[in-house]
């Protein structure tokens, strides 16, 4: 792995990153947020001991993958609530969890009792993969995104 020789820098490292997380994450087992939280901690750990000079890139990487992983449980959650609740409106638009939420590790959800669930849905681990291709997409086409707000006046 070209992460662990530190051959690679910058973009190149953050994308390799999200791809090794990816992989991670679909060969975990089973479904429960926290397995998937817990794994992603461990080989984040792991990736930044290789990092060298890139373990702020891989630091960021992890971290932004666990948002996702806190962001789809949280959807989740709030669909869930929103299916139950007669007033579904209200549950739509239940409230993001804040940074200070992500970064200390709790979901502040109504009715969410901060409990990660077994009873996840089968398409959970594919709904979290896909955001993280996303992600990757969204790094890959950073650098013309940037080229072009430099070129407008």
């Amino acid at each position: 792995m070209k992460l662990k020789r530190r051959q690679l820098s910058g973009r190149d490292m953050a994308i390799e990153t999200a791809e090794v997380l990816v992989k991670v994450i679909g060969a975990a087992k089973g479904n429960n947020p926290n397995l998937l939280i817990t794994e992603v901690q461990d080989i984040g750990r792991r990736l930044e001991e290789a990092g060298g000079t890139g373990e702020l890139i891989v630091g960021n990487i992890c971290r932004r993958v666990l948002f996702i992983i806190r962001d789809e449980y949280a959807t989740l959650i709030q669909a869930s609530k929103a299916a139950e609740s007669e007033d579904s409106a209200k549950a739509v638009t239940a409230r993001h969890p804040s940074l200070g939420d992500v970064l200390e590790g709790d979901l502040a959800l109504p009715g969410a009792n901060r409990v990660w669930t077994d009873d996840v849905p089968q398409h959970f681990k594919s709904v979290v993969v896909e955001s993280i291709k996303e992600l990757v997409k969204e790094i890959e086409s950073i650098k013309e995104h940037v080229a072009d707000q430099v070129s407008k006046p």
